[in-house]
């Protein structure tokens, strides 16, 4: 096939995947970043130096107006007027803020962003003004109702880093996902045996040697079942032969025996023949029983062909009004199966459907009801036979549709050699859809459905 090598290593979409989340945590910081500026722009937040360069503008008013007019200071600060000894003239300060100022003056502290001092020298004095190096809002119920602008910047950080690792990561599982979809595929398909496809390639190396496994295995799988179903087809076909071929001398034997019961018997005599006759009958039954056995056709032997479901309809009931009037029943029949088409081999179908058929006419009590129900279940055709008999039992329930199953016996005709519904399973198969044996209900009896899938 030549795909195994093919396509970038999957150690690749995975170090692209990292380096996509780097980019897109940067990204989240420079869009953190800008958005902030663009607070500052529209007026919304101040910046941290604000305080500070309205300070600087006033500085040498404060330096030099006498007294001092403390108007001239910024909101949001306080200040602290010392002599040139260090005695407090005036302050404005908290306790805790005039003890650091203090320190400050003296040389035993540094301004911090939280905390700083402006020392302004005026005549004989000495202006120390606490202020912060924050940004802050410009109005008061910003301040109020909202975080810090430094925890705001830290979350909306954390928010867009959030959305854009999960946005990365969306895509590249959605990219893994696509690239997937080929082994997905194929795996379904070679899982239902339909192994008429084209195996699709991958962008993926990895992925690709997986498909190339696959593609093996089709093949290698094609050739056993083609070679199962023409061992199986050569069986059955001799099964077949064989019982035709007896069917003959089992003729020649019962024309003799009727004979012999015209011709003068002692009473022993007589009894063998009709022994004769019975058994022969038997062994009739039995090889009409492996000449059935012969219509499990697999799907390469149908005649597949587009039926409309109102036409398959009515022809399934017009086989159901001809099988059941002789019998001593009512037959009730209600079609809702809607637009839509199906692909079916008419013949294999209509066999499918007289063996379910026969089946309920074999257990329906004289003068009940059997019910022909024919609709669409979802992409299936469905086809169900209702009857008022004693139903299934759990074994039946579990294995009615293996080959010769007789299980409980009384569900089965003495007659019954467990052919028909398996019969009507296996061309169901052949046609991708399937048999299913329940029990109504609503009442006493089994309903068997035969589901058939829609185009």
């Amino acid at each position: 096939m030549g795909i195994k090598n093919q396509g970038q290593s999957l150690k690749l979409v995975f170090l692209k995947y990292l380096i996509t989340i780097a980019l897109g945590l940067v990204g989240a910081l420079a869009l953190a970043l800008l958005l902030l500026n663009l607070a500052y722009q529209l007026g919304w937040i101040l910046p941290a130096n604000y305080t500070e360069g309205l300070l600087l503008e006033k500085k040498a008013a404060l330096a030099t107006e006498a007294p001092l007019d403390p108007s001239l200071l910024p909101e949001n600060t306080s200040y602290l007027l010392l002599k040139e000894e260090g005695q407090v003239l005036a302050s404005t300060m908290e306790p805790e803020t005039q003890a650091k100022a203090l320190a400050f003056y003296q040389g035993q502290g540094l301004s911090q962003s939280s905390l700083s001092f402006m020392a302004i020298k005026r005549p004989q004095e000495t202006l120390l003004v606490a202020y912060s190096l924050a940004p802050a809002y410009t109005q008061p119920w910003m301040e109020d109702h909202l975080p810090s602008i430094d925890r705001l910047f830290m979350a909306l950080v954390l928010v867009l880093s959030f959305l854009l690792i999960l946005a990365i990561t969306l895509f590249f599982a959605s990219y893994l996902k696509g690239q997937l979809q080929p082994i997905l595929e194929a795996s379904e398909k070679i899982s239902k045996r339909d192994l008429d496809f084209d195996l699709k390639g991958s962008q993926i190396k990895e992925f690709n040697g997986v498909l190339e496994s696959l593609g093996v295995l089709k093949k290698d799988l094609r050739a056993s079942l083609q070679e199962n179903w023409a061992q199986e087809d050569r069986r059955r076909r001799q099964v077949a032969a064989l019982a035709h071929d007896i069917k003959t001398p089992l003729a020649i034997i019962g024309g003799n025996a009727e004979l012999l019961e015209t011709s003068p018997l002692t009473p022993d005599q007589g009894q063998y023949v009709r022994f004769i006759r019975k058994n022969i009958q038997r062994i009739s039954a039995y090889t009409q029983a492996l000449m059935d056995l012969g219509q499990a056709r697999p799907k390469e032997s149908l005649d597949l062909k587009e039926v409309p479901l109102d036409t398959l309809a009515d022809q399934v009931y017009a086989l159901a009004q001809e099988v059941t009037d002789p019998h001593p029943l009512n037959l009730e029949y209600a079609p809702l199966p809607g637009p839509g088409r199906v692909e079916v081999d008419m013949g294999a179908l209509e066999k499918a459907f007289l063996n379910v058929l026969t089946n309920a006419l074999t257990y329906a009590p004289e003068n009940s009801t059997l019910s022909l129900q024919v609709a669409s279940q979802g992409s299936f055709l469905e086809i169900a036979l209702l009857d008022q008999g004693p139903g299934f039992s759990k074994e039946d329930l579990a294995q009615g549709q293996e080959e010769f199953y007789q299980g409980d016996k009384s569900r089965h005709a003495p007659h019954h050699y467990g052919l028909g519904l398996y019969i009507a399973s296996q061309i169901l198969q052949a046609h991708g859809g399937h048999l299913r044996l329940a029990n109504r209900t609503d009442q006493k009896g089994a309903r068997v459905s035969l589901f058939i899938p829609l185009l």
